[in-house]
């Protein structure tokens, strides 16, 4: 069982001490049972996040800003709230080595549909270890998700910024050419959220 307090306010950059707590708080909690579906190893969360804050939803934030380009008014909500469940399930454990398995992962929440602009969202993936066991220190995963924006926020502005549901799948390899050394490859497809904007397709890669 997990809690969690936290401030309120976007300060990745600086320190946060002169804004602390002067928007309310954020509070979290989170309860994990271990599961043994089948023999095998697994998980099952519910979580919760209650915040006491002042918002508006169209308010920017790290992952989406609904107001580029907007002037609208749009009054303030205090209070938000969100609640979820997620789960991981392994399908196949190595008999040498408990350590190197691949199975499902997966989650869904809802949330306010005012201030908050995802109203609900979800995925579900399968990852882990290399499932043909010639590569020991490879890893792979694969994994699709589908977040509903919130209908206020849709309503906002259905000529000038159109919304609609974003989703996208998002695949990756790991590849151990040493235990010291890793490299990776991603890829990404992403339908946005702003219907005028093109699907999205990223790739990188990385080494470790």
């Amino acid at each position: 069982f997990t809690t969690a307090v936290y401030d309120t306010n976007s300060t990745p950059t600086v320190s946060g001490f002169d804004t602390f707590f002067d928007n309310g708080v954020s509070l979290f909690a989170a309860g994990t049972l271990p599961t043994q579906l089948l023999d095998k190893p697994g998980h099952q969360m519910i979580y919760g996040l209650y915040s006491t804050g002042t918002y508006s939803n169209l308010a920017p934030n790290p992952y989406f800003d609904p107001s580029q380009g907007l002037v609208l008014a749009n009054p303030n909500k205090t209070g938000s709230w969100a609640l979820g469940y997620a789960y991981d399930q392994a399908l196949y454990v190595s008999p040498n080595d408990p350590t190197h398995s691949w199975g499902v992962f997966g989650n869904v929440g809802i949330a306010d549909d005012n201030p908050s602009p995802f109203n609900w969202a979800a995925n579900i993936g399968v990852g882990g270890s290399n499932p043909l066991g010639n590569r020991p220190q490879d890893t792979f995963g694969i994994g699709y998700f589908y977040v509903g924006i919130s209908e206020p926020l849709k309503q906002l502005a259905p000529i000038l910024l159109p919304l609609q549901d974003e989703k996208g799948v998002e695949t990756f390899y790991n590849v151990g050419v040493t235990p010291w050394c890793h490299v990776t490859a991603d890829l990404q497809a992403v339908e946005p959220a702003r219907e005028r904007v093109d699907t999205l397709l990223a790739f990188g890669l990385r080494a470790r």
